[in-house]
């Protein structure tokens, strides 16, 4: 149920950028945040996603 609610408050924030920018001209850049790894993923550094891939650097530190 919580992913429900935090997938409408990202879908919120777009709506409201919109109408700032018709209704106020302000010019904005929504930024997604997106879940670029979790369980499964695939943290081998010479095919894996960059956030993984850092993950697996920083961690061997």
């Amino acid at each position: 149920m919580n992913i429900c609610f935090y997938g409408l408050a990202k879908k919120m924030m777009l709506v409201q950028s919109q109408a700032y920018c018709q209704q106020y001209g302000l010019n904005s850049i929504f930024l997604l945040p997106v879940n670029l790894y979790g369980p499964g993923d695939n943290f081998d550094p010479c095919c894996s996603h960059v956030i993984p891939s850092l993950i697996k650097n920083v961690s061997m530190l």
